[in-house]
């Protein structure tokens, strides 16, 4: 355990080293997927709200290999990083239509609260770019070299997102009182804005020739914004709206290996 963590962390301070003498080969593929937007819209922990707030993703991915200039000593961490560690670069779009579920607009609410609910409706469109370290436990030169078919790993790392709003009402004017619920009057925005965002991965590849993989992949994108939805009540008084938004994804894409 004390092995991998020391590893692990040698991979923060020796990575930027390979980038630097670009001892790196390059891979380059595409993904798309659906995502699944966990905002201010819909009530926390319900499942009509995690199905219901759905979009799709698409993105582009550049990964940086070190693993071709590899040598035989597993116990040094140097070539231990470039045997186990890529760096992910990543372009992605992602869109998701947003609104309430749960059960405070369940069909036999009928409270102006509820009607007022139900009546709202969101958009949200973000662009990130970033990059992320992968970790991968099995070797990635045996991977590459006609061995396992499978190829497991994680990742981490920041992103930078852009991201444009649209929160309205089907019932009329969104900030008008006889139409928007009190806890959203003056909290929501439809301007445009960006945020810095932690990402987090879970993905496996299977080899289907020396130069291409099929990747599936589960991702975690966490804001440090609460507007990337368009909406943001005060926390104070409504502490079920606390959370930043975050994202999930369920990605399916291909990878190509480009010969050096």
């Amino acid at each position: 355990m004390k092995k991998n963590l020391f590893f692990f962390l040698s991979a923060f301070v020796l990575v930027p080293q390979l980038v630097k003498s670009q001892s790196f080969s390059n891979e380059i593929g595409a993904y798309v997927g659906p995502v699944a937007f966990y905002s201010d819209y819909g009530q926390r922990q319900n499942f009509d709200t995690n199905i219901g707030n759905v979009g799709f993703s698409i993105g582009l991915v550049h990964y940086m290999n070190f693993s071709y200039t590899s040598g035989y000593d597993i116990y040094s961490p140097l070539n231990y990083i470039k045997d186990h560690f890529k760096i992910r670069n990543e372009l992605s779009y992602t869109n998701v239509n947003l609104q309430h579920f749960g059960e405070f607009v369940a069909p036999d609410k009928t409270s102006l609260f509820a009607q007022q609910l139900r009546g709202m409706r969101g958009e949200s469109t973000v662009f990130s770019l970033g990059s992320s370290i992968e970790f991968y436990p099995f070797s990635i030169k045996d991977f590459e070299s006609g061995g396992p078919k499978l190829s497991p790993h994680i990742g981490a790392g920041i992103h930078y997102s852009f991201y444009t709003p649209k929160a309205f009402s089907e019932l009329g004017v969104l900030g008008d009182p006889a139409v928007t619920p009190e806890k959203f009057i003056d909290a929501f925005t439809n301007d445009s804005g960006s945020a810095i965002s932690l990402v987090g991965s879970l993905g496996l590849r299977y080899k289907i020739s020396p130069l291409e993989d099929i990747l599936l992949q589960a991702k975690w994108q966490l804001f440090f914004s609460d507007f990337v939805d368009g909406l943001a009540p005060d926390e104070t008084r409504f502490p079920e709206n606390r959370a930043n938004d975050w994202m999930f994804f369920i990605n399916v894409g291909y990878i190509f290996y480009l010969e050096n």
